[in-house]
């Protein structure tokens, strides 16, 4: 009896665990990158974007992106491929199929994923994420950490 009765709580709050998401959902920065006042209001403005035009944006940084060759690679224009592919499969991965962004500050790399479906939309296009990257390589350049992050939101 109490079994049964336990297993349908389980089967509830499964159910309803994508409701019960953390606040911090759309930026996860095990790194402390950025200050947890600007992550909450990131966060709010990310849901205000799903809200109106359907996009949602995500945002991770890493302490070390487990890429062999990006340590050995001499130049930025040799990493910028190998994380860009590294950032789009991690994406899928996730199941994100809007925009996400990873972010290894030791190691200087920046990526930005386009959901295939943004693209076809023309909601987001590939120039786009170029002034995307620029304007937190920028920033980040500057340690304009948070900075960066709302303005790219």
């Amino acid at each position: 009896m109490i079994s049964s009765w336990l297993l349908r709580s389980v089967i509830i709050l499964g159910f309803f665990s994508e409701w019960a998401l953390p606040a911090n959902r759309y930026v996860q920065d095990p790194t402390s990158l950025f200050d947890q006042n600007t992550i909450k209001k990131a966060h709010q403005m990310i849901s205000e974007l799903k809200a109106t035009h359907q996009v949602e944006v995500y945002f991770e940084t890493f302490n070390h992106i487990p890429i062999t060759d990006l340590a050995t690679a001499e130049s930025k224009p040799d990493r910028d491929p190998l994380f860009n592919t590294w950032i789009k499969k991690r994406s899928k991965a996730k199941g994100i199929r809007s925009l996400y962004v990873g972010i290894s500050k030791s190691q200087a790399a920046l990526g930005v994923y386009v959901g295939e479906q943004l693209i076809e939309k023309k909601i987001f296009t590939e120039n786009d994420r170029i002034i995307f990257m620029r304007l937190l390589a920028e920033n980040f350049g500057r340690k304009n950490y948070n900075q960066g992050l709302i303005e790219s939101v």
